[in-house]
């Protein structure tokens, strides 16, 4: 038996296989022109009645007249049972099949769809990493940037606080040369106001000198008080120098203060030492003979 069609390759069904069980040595063809309604594709499950498979297929076994009749009908009996079993077992398995290639359909498109979920999911995943990678390496160049700024700042504190001690130096310098011309004033006003005394006793008991020597006192006195004072304008422009001095270092104690609020760095009150403390009192003290002395 052969099975024929324009979809499909032709199959020969005989005696010699398993599932056979025909009585024919030949092959019978069975081709789709002999069919009512063809299949059109291979999930086609439309099925015939065996009523039509039986007539389709009764004009092939006529009595022969060699035969006799019983004899002739019992095979041909057994030859449509036999058929009949087989269109239905046919029947059956290609049900098994289409209901197998549906259920596998079924699940492949379920796999497709999970393959595309999971797709997703890496795409997701992936972008995500992208940016947490890109947060990243943005927070380590920020952190860079910021460290560079830090150690910048730092320098040019480093680089203050050094002008600030020269400058320190450069005043404590100037207070000292300050008190040294300070007692050498003292000093010379002592010994001003002495030769004057001394002249004055002198006057009083050489009541006889010559005009030429009271002429010779009165220029080594006026000498004298043209270095007293240039002196004293040493003094005050010393003192000027020193008032400019320490207004530049306020300004630049502000300056850093102001740069260490923005650094938020908190400064440490220093300590003061006992020569600290002795140092300010003894300012206080010259700063109040001054005023009394202006006052004079």
């Amino acid at each position: 038996m052969t099975i024929e069609s324009s979809n499909f390759s032709v199959v020969s069904i005989d005696q010699t296989m398993p599932q056979s069980s025909l009585y024919s040595e030949a092959a019978v063809p069975l081709t789709s022109d002999r069919f009512k309604h063809a299949n059109k594709t291979l999930f086609h499950d439309r099925l015939y009645d065996q009523d039509d498979v039986v007539q389709r297929d009764q004009h092939r076994f006529k009595t022969p007249p060699s035969q006799p009749l019983s004899s002739y009908q019992t095979v041909q009996q057994d030859l449509e049972e036999t058929w009949i079993a087989m269109v239905h077992r046919l029947r059956r398995d290609n049900r098994g099949l289409l209901e197998l290639m549906r259920s596998i359909e079924e699940e492949l498109n379920c796999e497709k769809r999970t393959k595309e979920k999971l797709q997703d999911i890496m795409l997701k995943q992936a972008k995500q990493i992208e940016a947490v990678h890109d947060d990243y390496n943005r927070l380590l160049n920020e952190k860079r940037k910021k460290g560079s700024l830090d150690e910048r700042l730092l320098r040019q504190c480093d680089t203050v606080e050094g002008e600030v001690n020269e400058l320190q130096e450069k005043l404590d310098g100037l207070l000292r040369r300050r008190k040294q011309l300070r007692e050498a004033t003292v000093e010379a006003e002592q010994a001003l106001h002495e030769e004057q005394s001394e002249k004055e006793n002198q006057q009083s008991q050489d009541d006889e000198l010559s005009k030429s020597d009271l002429l010779m006192a009165l220029q080594r006195a006026q000498e004298q008080y043209q270095v007293e004072r240039a002196r004293r304008l040493e003094l005050a422009f010393q003192k000027q120098y020193l008032s400019y001095v320490n207004t530049g270092l306020e300004s630049s104690e502000k300056k850093c203060r102001f740069l260490l609020q923005d650094l938020d760095i908190v400064q440490p009150t220093p300590e003061r030492t006992p020569v600290s403390k002795w140092r300010a009192c003894f300012h206080a003290i010259i700063a109040v003979h001054r005023f009394r002395k202006q006052r004079s």
